[in-house]
């Protein structure tokens, strides 16, 4: 099967994944009007301020949707971004079928989906990378951390999980 999927602006899908149960996970870069479903962690846009800095693609967040195993509908889609372009470069999934992100680079002493107790709630300076876990059925962030130091970080990054022991692995530039 094939399918189209995206809105009226920049969409680009840079991940792809397929679960156990066959259900199909894709995350990339969204621009404002992007297909979400409601009760999804991020349905609406974040607003995207450094839009004149990504003036080839617009204003951009990051999104992760699900796909039923036959391709026949969408089973959630959300956005994941803040105030900066963050869009979503890798993503996994674990034999429970939640999903693993890591977003590149961001630039704001927040992040919308880093979570309290996380690893590292700190932006350190420069750019630093968000990676998370997201529930199976896209309802909420499990957690979600910063990872950087003081310079620009997580540029390029994967990340996998160790199906396993639930390790996460991430790499990137630093």
């Amino acid at each position: 099967w094939a399918t189209y999927i995206g809105g009226p602006n920049y969409d680009r899908a840079y991940a792809i994944e397929v679960g156990r149960d066959g259900s199909v996970t894709i995350a990339g870069r969204a621009g404002p009007g992007f297909p979400t479903t409601p009760g999804t962690i991020q349905p609406a846009f974040a607003g995207d301020l450094t839009a004149g800095a990504n003036a080839a693609y617009g204003k951009q967040d990051g999104f992760v949707a699900r796909l039923a195993p036959d391709g026949s509908r969408l089973l959630w889609a959300t956005y994941f971004g803040g105030l900066d372009s963050a869009i979503i470069r890798d993503v996994d999934i674990d034999p429970n079928g939640d999903c693993y992100v890591v977003s590149p680079g961001n630039v704001y002493a927040s992040h919308p989906h880093v979570t309290t107790g996380a690893c590292d709630t700190t932006h350190n300076g420069g750019q630093d990378a968000v990676v998370a876990k997201i529930r199976a059925d896209g309802v909420r962030v499990i957690w979600g951390t910063f990872l950087g130091g003081s310079g620009d970080d997580g540029g390029g990054p994967s990340v996998r999980v160790d199906p396993r022991t639930g390790e996460v692995v991430v790499v990137g530039n630093t």
